[in-house]
């Protein structure tokens, strides 16, 4: 549950940086680079097995096709009309990420509180669908937000020449976005 899991999350993912930087620094893995990234992809894995095994009932791979297919065509929209809107910025591969982080995270939200009888736990993200009756409204909001977000990246970077602190602020967006809309997708996908 959020905020904690970033908490979480944070601790173990640190963690296992600092060790694997420690075992390069005395030479005992090559790179931990190739270690670090292997030790997520086997957390994750584990996760995905320990929430199939709990999962109530069979497994939702249609939740899967209707969350992703349309993040994804908007994502893909977005990058195709972003040259005639002047940001063309949008293109780049972080901005893309951090949009179908954005739109996933909302399509999972409606998909889940308006189809399957999720309640939404953040206050924001239950006052909007309760004025306008449906939680599709987070879809075009989102985007919206996540648009704003990078347009104020762009023209604070233009100034201050930093592309570092950029890419942390479109890193910790795509963190944000892709936390909660995978965390919607695999409660909904395993039924828990």
């Amino acid at each position: 549950m959020t905020p904690l899991i970033y908490f979480v999350i944070f601790g173990i993912c640190f963690s296992i940086l600092l060790l694997t930087r420690y075992l390069e620094k005395t030479r005992r893995i090559k790179s931990y680079t190739s270690i670090y990234a292997t030790t997520g992809i086997i957390i994750s894995i584990a996760g995905i097995i320990i929430l199939a095994l709990y999962s109530q009932g069979s497994l939702r791979i249609d939740i899967l096709l209707y969350s992703l297919m349309p993040a994804v065509a908007m994502t893909g929209v977005v990058k195709r009309i972003s040259p005639v809107i002047k940001m063309a910025y949008l293109r780049s591969r972080i901005y893309s990420f951090a949009i179908f982080s954005f739109v996933l995270d909302s399509f999972t939200t409606y998909i889940g509180v308006d189809l399957l009888g999720y309640t939404n736990k953040h206050p924001f993200s239950s006052f909007l669908p309760s004025i306008f009756g449906t939680g599709a409204i987070l879809i075009p909001l989102s985007l919206i937000l996540i648009m704003l977000i990078i347009l104020f990246l762009e023209k604070d970077s233009k100034e201050d020449h930093n592309k570092d602190e950029k890419y942390m602020w479109a890193l910790i967006l795509i963190v944000l976005g892709l936390s909660m809309g995978a965390r919607n997708l695999l409660m909904m996908i395993f039924g828990v």
